[in-house]
């Protein structure tokens, strides 16, 4: 465990204990998140909460709260909303929620780069292969997963 600067780590532990009830509002069982989706860019939403919910893992893991390996009883977690957008990192798949501009694939590399690093290359390997290259290539997030 890193200790926080501040020397705050059960207050820390508290807040990052507390987004496993966001995760379970948030992320349906089938890895859906309906209140990103209902919005008039539901994937570009959807791919930018699950960003926050890649840094907010990445930052708990500081204070040993584990939340990409959490899921509710039901199966909601981080995890299970990576698998249901990964299919969409093939730019010709088509995203079947509300839309008013064609999703950007290359929106999806921060969280395909946090998925390769937390649940392995043989999971999520392919989706991020399927990214442009350039754009995986230039993401910070390679400075915090090392990938």
């Amino acid at each position: 465990m890193l200790e926080p600067v501040l020397g705050k780590t059960p207050e820390a532990r508290a807040v990052c204990e507390r987004a496993k009830a966001r995760i379970g509002k948030q992320i349906e069982p089938d890895g859906r998140q309906p209140l990103e989706e209902a919005r008039a860019d539901g994937f570009g939403y959807s791919v930018f909460n699950l960003d926050a919910l890649c840094l907010l893992a990445s930052l708990a893991e500081r204070v040993d709260v584990d939340l990409w390996h959490y899921q509710t009883a039901d199966g909601r977690g981080i995890r299970k909303a990576m698998e249901y957008l990964a299919p969409y990192a093939d730019a010709d798949k088509k995203w079947p929620g509300n839309q008013l501009n064609p999703p950007k694939a290359a929106a999806l590399v921060p969280s395909m780069l946090w998925a390769v690093k937390n649940y392995g290359e043989d999971a999520f390997g392919p989706s991020l292969r399927k990214l442009p290259a350039e754009d995986v290539a230039k993401s910070r997030v390679r400075l915090m997963t090392g990938k």
